[in-house]
């Protein structure tokens, strides 16, 4: 049997089988996810005009009803395009500012006792 393997290269034929069969997949899955992406832009459209027409037609107690839609629209639409759905940047300049705070010393005033402080611990 290992000679009938080795002179007919079953394994070389098996990785050219399954490199093919790979290839087709993957070929699919794209187009699989190009139509999910498509559909989920077409119901985001509906949604997104329905919202805008209750805002615009209907009284303001009811026609309130359309902006968690409208939120929702476009955080949705916003993630689709691969963008942020909210802004964070002032969160994270204010945990790197007080991590900077914490573990960094002033130099200058007081700098005389650290370098006391140090003398003294040697």
């Amino acid at each position: 049997m290992q000679k009938v393997a080795s002179k007919e290269r079953w394994s070389v034929r098996l990785e050219k089988i399954e490199k093919a069969a790979q290839e087709r997949v993957d070929a699919e899955l794209v187009g699989n996810v190009a139509e999910m992406k498509l559909r989920h832009t077409k119901i985001l459209r509906a949604m997104g005009s329905r919202a805008v027409k209750a805002i615009q037609e209907f009284p303001l107690t009811s026609g309130m009803e359309g902006n968690p839609c409208c939120r929702a629209v476009i955080k949705l639409e916003r993630l689709l395009a691969g963008e942020p759905t909210e802004r964070t940047h002032a969160d994270i300049e204010a945990a790197v500012r007080g991590e900077y705070e914490a573990f960094m010393v002033p130099v200058g005033k007081g700098s005389e006792n650290n370098d006391e402080a140090r003398r003294r611990e040697r």
